[in-house]
């Protein structure tokens, strides 16, 4: 279900990690399902050297708990 170009979750689906890890690793941010959600996502973009256009270089989450999660330059 989309409302004003957000994107809802209909099911969860477990699966093994993906993406690509750097040396600066990845931190998890586990939500308490089904009465926490994300509210807010917050991020930074720069060019890095060798990249052709932006890298996203720090996300941050915010849920309806008020909790959030670790800022971490990417």
């Amino acid at each position: 279900m989309s409302i004003g170009g957000c994107i809802f979750l209909k099911q969860i689906t477990v699966g093994k990690d993906h993406g690509k890890q750097t040396l600066l690793g990845y931190e998890e941010f586990q939500l308490d399902c089904p009465s926490e959600y994300i509210r807010a996502v917050e991020g930074c973009l720069d060019k890095v050297m060798g990249s052709e256009s932006g890298v996203i270089t720090m996300l941050r989450f915010k849920t309806n708990k008020n909790r959030t999660s670790p800022l971490k330059k990417l």
